[in-house]
């Protein structure tokens, strides 16, 4: 009962998603921020034109804006909380965010432009965890994208490391992956643990390849990765690869094609009222054939066993890889030397399908 209304609403969620724009400003919230001249760091030239550029293709979908450029610590908090206060009426919401970050103990920090980080205290001070702002967008249940492209190379991160002394090993280079509640997909301009680029146009190689692709009608926000992948990758010279980490619930597409919404979200049948008792006839007294045996989506194809034991092109779909399988995909979306590890992923039980790079065997 209890995951029959979980799907439930994620239905209502997702079928919400397709009123046209005029009607579904207020449904959809989106937080937008470009840092980039920083006081105590090396200053960025891009994110500011990343943050204004990804908020005007939000407002042509729809959504809401709450922008922010060049914004200090308490400018980016008041940000933070006039997007919360949105939040309450949404059904989608995304968090756009360009600058400097960087991650400490497996946690992700954003870096507003006036920070100076002397000593690992003054991260509470200096910073916001990534976590503020996803724990407003899961408070309630919705579909929540969030795009980090803030994992450029970072001054105050090697200061911090330096006044950690013997810690230092704490603060990480990049990103670290965290994972989102279930409805919920984070993608990163780059792998964890890595360091993107700024780029040398008014936008840099993250943001390039999203803004190509996310006005784009009919398609669905995986599918939209996998195209700001292979671009990433092709411009980078396999230097950059983005990730993402999704536990969404269905199929999620910002623009609605000219079919209309496909809306991928498993749910029970609905029971069938029992027609009232008739007078059989000739055609009723042939036997009934057998009713079909519902497939769970954790069952999986009879060659699928085989396939695990072999490299694939590309991902089998959710659903048809237990939780804990997993399989080897050559997509080209690895460094060279290695290759994409799949594990799992249930879309019913809200369990998360996870993506690694391994050696190459």
């Amino acid at each position: 009962m209890r995951q029959f209304l979980l799907i439930s609403s994620f239905v209502a969620v997702a079928a919400s998603l397709w009123a046209p724009p005029s009607q579904a400003a207020s449904d959809r919230v989106a937080l937008v921020i470009g840092n980039g001249a920083y006081e105590n760091a090396a200053q960025l030239a891009n994110p500011p034109n990343d943050a204004s550029d990804v908020a005007k293709a939000l407002r042509n979908i729809g959504f809401d804006v709450v922008e922010g450029h060049n914004l200090g610590k308490r400018d980016m908090e008041g940000k933070i909380r006039e997007f919360g206060k949105k939040l309450d009426n949404a059904n989608l919401a995304l968090f756009f965010y360009a600058g400097h970050g960087l991650q400490v103990s497996g946690r992700n920090y954003l870096v507003p432009i006036d920070a100076k980080l002397d000593r690992p205290a003054d991260l509470n001070f200096e910073t916001f965890d990534v976590n503020v702002v996803l724990q407003q967008m899961e408070a309630e249940k919705r579909v929540n994208l969030v795009f980090l492209d803030a994992c450029r190379d970072n001054p105050l991160a090697r200061t911090l490391a330096r006044s950690m002394g013997t810690r230092s090993a704490a603060v990480g280079q990049g990103l670290a992956s965290i994972q989102g509640a279930v409805g919920t997909m984070i993608a990163y301009a780059t792998q964890p643990d890595n360091v993107a680029m700024d780029g040398e146009g008014r936008n840099s190689p993250f943001t390039t390849a999203l803004l190509k692709y996310i006005q784009t009608p009919g398609l669905e926000v995986s599918s939209l990765m996998k195209r700001v992948r292979s671009d990433v990758v092709a411009a980078t010279r396999d230097r950059q690869v983005p990730w993402d980490h999704s536990s969404l619930m269905g199929d999620v597409v910002l623009v609605p094609g000219n079919g209309g919404p496909q809306i991928a979200v498993p749910q029970p049948a609905a029971p069938q009222p029992s027609a009232p008792p008739s007078a059989p006839s000739s055609a009723s007294l042939a036997p009934a054939p057998a009713p079909a045996v519902p497939r769970t989506p954790e069952k999986m194809p009879d060659n699928l066993p085989a396939l695990t034991r072999e490299i694939l092109k590309k991902e089998p779909p959710i659903g048809q890889l237990p939780p804990n399988a997993s399989v080897l995909v050559d997509d080209g979306t690895c460094p060279s030397g290695k290759i994409k590890q799949v594990i799992g992923g249930n879309m019913v039980l809200g369990v998360a399908r996870k993506r690694s790079c391994v050696a190459r065997p």
